[in-house]
């Protein structure tokens, strides 16, 4: 008796296991994306993050691959199928800009989000630049070795016409360091009327470790990983984030070879 007893305990507990796999009745857990509805077909070249625009974020090592024979490790790496195209049909050749082994010191960062509203947000503006310094301020740069904070502040770029979509435009109150590593923040945006924005899909799918098997996603997930982890020491949560990236600054030898090179040609 004491053995059947046993048996049937034991087997209403195996029950219960195979049947409370998640709180939706068995059938899993609940995402806000479903991967596979997500368009990859671009991502070799494109940050998918920001479909809006192929090239936005900018600037972004998504852009770089590892090159171990410069000072900073990295090599931009711009494909022609990413470069803009002129009103003529000329595509843009990244082959100079590919030299490098960073992005500009004084760079103009560029990102695009749909009916944000700078005042609203709260985002740090030229008329007070310190406020980007703050811990919880909506749009930070920050250097991602120390975590100390850069002044910077952000504009709606005025050039295009009513109705057509305006890039977010974030400038840098100094320059920075050549050779560095920056992590750029943009943290519980909002639109004119106070409510939140919502992230693309694409970013979703990290930001809430929503598993995929979809390669040209998962390629990806290591490095946001670290993004968030890196984040999280500096006082930024994941659950805030509207979009994170990071980018790597030019070396100074990367800057000044050809100049130099061209000085001691002469003397």
């Amino acid at each position: 008796m004491h053995y059947r007893v046993l048996f049937f305990a034991l087997m209403s507990l195996l029950l219960a296991a195979c049947s409370d796999d998640s709180s939706n009745g068995g059938s899993g857990p609940v995402y806000s994306v479903d991967p596979a509805t997500i368009d990859v077909s671009t991502a070799e070249y494109c940050d998918i993050t920001q479909a809006a625009s192929c090239l936005f974020p900018f600037p972004n090592d998504f852009f770089t691959r590892e090159d171990a024979g410069t000072p900073t490790g990295r090599r931009v790496n711009l494909d022609r199928l990413a470069m803009p195209v002129n009103q003529n049909g000329v595509v843009f050749e990244p082959t100079e800009h590919n030299r490098n082994d960073g992005f500009s010191i004084g760079p103009m960062l560029l990102t695009y989000v749909p009916e944000i509203d700078i005042e609203t947000t709260g985002a740090a503006t030229i008329f007070d630049m310190g406020a980007s310094l703050d811990a919880d301020a909506p749009i930070q740069l920050i250097d991602a070795e120390t975590g100390e904070r850069q002044m910077i502040w952000a504009e709606i770029d005025q050039v295009p016409a009513e109705g057509e979509p305006r890039a977010l435009i974030i400038r840098v109150g100094k320059s920075l360091q050549n050779g560095q590593r920056y992590i750029v923040v943009m943290q519980n945006l909002l639109d004119a009327q106070g409510n939140a924005l919502e992230p693309s899909d694409a970013f979703k799918v990290y930001q809430e470790a929503i598993p995929s098997d979809v390669p040209e996603l998962e390629n990806r997930r290591e490095h946001f990983e670290s993004l968030f982890d890196s984040l999280e020491g500096f006082g930024v949560e994941r659950e805030s984030l509207y979009l994170t990236w990071d980018f790597t600054t030019t070396s100074t030898e990367n800057t000044t070879a050809r100049a130099l090179h061209m000085r001691d040609t002469g003397l």
